[in-house]
């Protein structure tokens, strides 16, 4: 989405002066600073930074992974935060899709019952919930593999059923921390195309953070982390 069309109808998600410490050893160590970040419906983010930076505790908390210390986020207008853990869980399931380096498969269920368990958690019949994960499969070129389980799937193949199971739910964000950094760079290149192809064809939102400067640039938005905060294009 071209900055000249946003407004204040697109936006998806706010963030609002985010914190997060941790403490070791009796020392509170702060990760995130106050972070603003404003994520628009059919945006494609990159995040980039250095390693440690708070990467990973960010898209935790954008997931609802994990509560902020202070701040909030806001997403379709709502305080993520202010639901019970319960409620937060269901919220999750059916408002984010994730996609992590390691793609975190069942290895006793098929592809295409692995794609379908995010609907079968929010209680929708099996057939019902396999037949929705087949046409997935189908759209990120795998409808070959339908049975297959991830232990007879290439590592590509994997990722593959990992970006149709972040979809399952037909979320309105997908967050994709380092979705490439256990490929190759030709399989890696085909899974970059792959999630641009899946932005543009339904205006889903990503979040990706990534040390692929190749992948970063291919985003609509570049955004680098540094100090807990993170800056649009670099400070």
């Amino acid at each position: 989405m071209s900055s000249d069309t946003r407004d204040a109808n697109t936006v998806l998600m706010n963030v609002e002066a985010l914190r997060k410490n941790f403490t070791f050893e009796g020392e509170t160590i702060p990760v995130l600073q106050g972070l603003d970040l404003t994520i628009y419906r059919g945006d494609m983010c990159s995040i980039v930074g250095q390693s440690g930076v708070g990467k990973s505790t960010l898209m935790h908390i954008l997931g609802a992974l994990d509560r902020p210390s202070s701040g909030r986020i806001l997403f379709n207008g709502d305080d993520v935060f202010s639901r019970p853990d319960a409620e937060l869980a269901q919220f999750r399931n059916r408002s984010m899709g994730f996609v992590f380096q390691f793609h975190h498969l069942l290895p006793e269920l098929s592809a295409a019952e692995n794609v379908a368990l995010p609907r079968m958690i929010a209680r929708e019949p099996k057939p019902h919930a396999v037949e929705r994960a087949k046409a997935l499969l189908e759209a990120v070129g795998l409808s070959h593999r339908l049975k297959h389980r991830p232990g007879e799937l290439s590592g590509g193949e994997q990722q593959r059923v990992a970006i149709a199971r972040a979809l399952a739910m037909e979320p309105a964000l997908v967050l994709a921390d380092e979705p490439t950094g256990n490929l190759d760079q030709r399989t890696s290149d085909e899974i970059h195309e792959l999630l641009v192809q899946i932005n543009e064809e339904r205006n889903i939102a990503f979040v990706i953070v990534t040390h692929n400067q190749a992948l970063a640039e291919m985003m609509d938005r570049r955004l680098v982390m540094r100090d807990g905060v993170v800056y649009e294009g670099g400070p």
